[in-house]
């Protein structure tokens, strides 16, 4: 059973507001809106050492932009240039969905990263790779790169987000789920409303069909953030699991309202109330 429900808005959306989804939104949601995207690119192929021919045609304009990003990349010999460069092409392929090319240059951005900051974005976009990504060799890849540098971060300055992160990652891509647990919930005990940690102990109760705790998560962050699509879409799956129709059917609905317009979530709302009634 898949894990999250996507919603990346597509290659017309504009860009920033992409980029803002495709960070914030549970890893498969993102990966299986990237199998949408994706159209007959070779999911067992290895990474290749260059950045790939774009999956998706660029606007004059977009390829302008990252002509100019890369010649400054291989022009300038500062490092803290190089960051910054090598940081808005990650950007700039990721807001197209051009994956393989976002994860060429978050190696040259993790390679040239020093400070923590650094580290902790270098992290947080091998996080979403790893998220997106579909071929396994390279989701293991990633995982791994993103779990020592959150170690490390974790180890040295921790905050909530890097040892919630690592804590996600742990729980779904490692051998000691129960270590990606206990993180998430020391997370909780910081900071009980930690939605991010909320949700991903919610995910991980249900589908361990622990229901009842899945349930009393995500009725939590709802409690603090009501429009937490999300969190609703899978109240009412594990509402439905238990035999509970009629609560399924009300989050499923105040979903439909929050996304109303949405062809996507329409459909995928539409089906579930249909599988529920």
């Amino acid at each position: 059973m898949k894990k999250d429900y996507l919603y990346i808005l597509g290659i017309v959306v504009v860009a920033s507001i992409l980029t803002v989804y495709l960070f914030s939104l549970p890893k498969e949601v993102l990966k299986e809106k990237n199998r949408q995207l994706e159209s007959a690119s070779d999911m067992e192929a290895t990474k290749e050492t260059e950045p790939s021919s774009n999956h998706f045609a660029l606007t004059a304009k977009q390829e302008d932009k990252i002509k100019k990003l890369r010649t400054s990349l291989v022009t300038f010999s500062e490092k803290e240039k190089k960051l910054i460069f090598a940081d808005s092409l990650v950007q700039a392929y990721l807001e197209v969905a051009h994956l393989d090319s976002a994860l060429y240059y978050i190696d040259i951005y993790e390679s040239l990263a020093s400070s923590i900051d650094d580290k902790q974005k270098a992290a947080d976009f091998y996080y979403k790779a790893y998220g997106l990504e579909q071929r396994k060799a390279l989701q293991k890849s990633y995982s791994a790169k993103a779990v020592v540098l959150y170690r490390e971060i974790v180890d040295s300055e921790p905050n909530l987000a890097a040892k919630t992160r690592l804590g996600v990652l742990l729980t779904q891509a490692s051998n000691n789920p129960m270590e990606g647990i206990l993180l998430l919930r020391q997370v909780l005990e910081e900071n009980p409303n930690y939605i991010e940690a909320l949700f991903s102990l919610g995910e991980f109760s249900m589908f361990t069909q622990q229901y009842d705790k899945a349930i009393h998560r995500f009725e939590s962050i709802l409690k603090i953030q009501p429009d937490h699509i999300e969190s609703l879409i899978y109240l009412g799956d594990s509402q439905a699991a238990t035999g509970n129709k009629k609560a399924a059917v009300s989050a499923y609905n105040k979903a439909k309202l929050l996304t109303e317009g949405d062809k996507f979530f329409e459909q995928l709302l539409n089906q579930k109330l249909k599988e529920v009634n």
